[in-house]
């Protein structure tokens, strides 16, 4: 049995060297077991001793090839993690990158949009503050003041004329009013073809006291008793000569603004305004 312990041993340890480690490992475990009964017998104790040895030796290559390859394995599993890493962080750079460019391409456009849409918008706003530019020289040569003896016509209505404008120093004793300036205008006016639908007048009708009346400083007037030549209904074809409107001012002034609206007999609003010089 010694001897057997001793074969295996060497059995076992040249084994180890080769791809048979398996077979290296069992007979190093027989013979590592038959040494151990030579030891611990009476006879033969130097054969199991060196069985034993040479089974101890077996197994420490056999055991150092496992921790080797272990390591090797790790060693590639490492590898194959890092590379895998690597090439995983570089897609996300590239990925990065390219969502960067996108987002930058992306900007980009919605910069050119947003400059166009303000290109527009200006666009939009000079060509409206041009026609609202244009609306209001329209309106301001459309618009004509006539003065003192001017006529205001409205073809197949009428014609209208403030002859003049004069001041007062006559007061009404029974008025609570106590305007600074009494000013009487003096007016006339002819039917070219007006006629009221409704019937409720039988002529063209211009009533000065329920006009816009404005004095020099910007205050608005109002109607003031006093006893003068009142406007008369005019039919079509006549006239009425000498009609007057006693207005107080409350402010004294050289210069009083007179603005009329008159509907026509299409109920159409028509007016005019008036700057008149104060005698």
């Amino acid at each position: 049995m010694g001897i057997a312990s001793l074969v295996l041993g060497i059995i076992s340890l040249l084994l180890s060297f080769t791809f048979f480690k398996f077979i290296s490992f069992v007979c190093g475990v027989i013979g590592f077991v038959f040494g151990l009964i030579i030891i611990f017998g009476k006879k033969g104790k130097g054969f199991g001793i060196a069985g034993v040895i040479l089974v101890v030796i077996a197994m420490m290559i056999l055991f150092s090839d496992v921790d080797t390859s272990e390591s090797e394995n790790d060693k590639k599993v490492k590898n194959d993690s890092t590379g895998t890493v690597t090439v995983s962080e570089e897609a996300e750079k590239d990925k990065g990158e390219n969502n960067e460019t996108e987002n930058s391409e992306t900007n980009k456009d919605e910069g050119q949009k947003g400059e166009t849409k303000k290109d527009k918008t200006e666009n939009n706003e000079t060509g409206k503050n041009t026609n609202d530019g244009k609306s209001k020289e329209s309106e301001k040569e459309e618009e004509v003041v006539l003065g003192v003896g001017d006529t205001w016509t409205v073809d197949g209505q009428w014609n209208f004329t403030i002859d003049s404008v004069t001041t007062t120093s006559e007061r009404n004793q029974f008025s609570d009013d106590d305007p600074a300036q009494v000013v009487i205008i003096t007016y006339s006016y002819e039917n070219l073809g007006y006629e009221d639908s409704l019937g409720l007048t039988n002529g063209v009708l211009f009533w000065l006291d329920t006009e816009t009346v404005v004095d020099g400083t910007g205050e608005v007037a109002s109607s003031y008793p006093l006893e003068v030549s009142y406007p008369k209904e005019a039919p079509v074809g006549a006239k009425c000569s000498g009609a007057q409107s006693c207005i107080g001012l409350k402010n004294v002034s050289d210069e009083i603004t007179v603005i009329i609206n008159q509907y026509d007999s299409n109920y159409k609003s028509q007016s005019v305004k008036y700057k008149l010089k104060v005698d």
